[in-house]
């Protein structure tokens, strides 16, 4: 009988798990299809609302970081995107994005900080970006 509440019990865990993650999945990707159309109201509702579902859901947070940058939140945007980079520490497009914002707000020396991590995590293509960093 123990067993079998234990087998109950794992199987009801692992299934909640999956069904979590598919519906982080699915809304996430909900959320960048209207990105991609430009409705970022809609976009930032699905975003939200796969963070809530899970919070270390980096992806979801990454685009509302690029919403507030688009809204001219820039601090806002710069907090999520720390965030994502917390949780995952080799997501160049974030260290991208903060070096984009700095360089907006006159920040010579983070934007060439986080450009040159960029760099270091895979993003290419930066030298114009990196022009006159040290």
């Amino acid at each position: 009988m123990k067993y079998l509440l234990l087998i109950l019990i794992t199987t009801v865990f692992f299934i909640s798990c999956e069904s979590t993650s598919e519906k982080t999945k699915a809304l996430t990707l909900q959320g960048i299809s209207a990105y991609q159309a430009n409705d970022e109201e809609a976009a930032s509702g699905f975003f939200t609302k796969a963070i809530r579902v899970d919070s270390t859901n980096y992806e979801a947070l990454y685009y509302l970081g690029l919403i507030d940058f688009n809204k001219k939140s820039y601090e806002n945007a710069v907090e999520k995107l720390q965030q994502v980079i917390k949780i995952n520490p080799s997501y160049g497009e974030a260290y991208r994005n903060l070096g984009k914002i700095y360089f907006v707000i006159g920040d010579r020396a983070n934007s060439c900080r986080y450009y040159k991590l960029a760099e270091q995590h895979g993003i290419k293509n930066l030298s114009n970006q990196l022009k006159g960093c040290p």
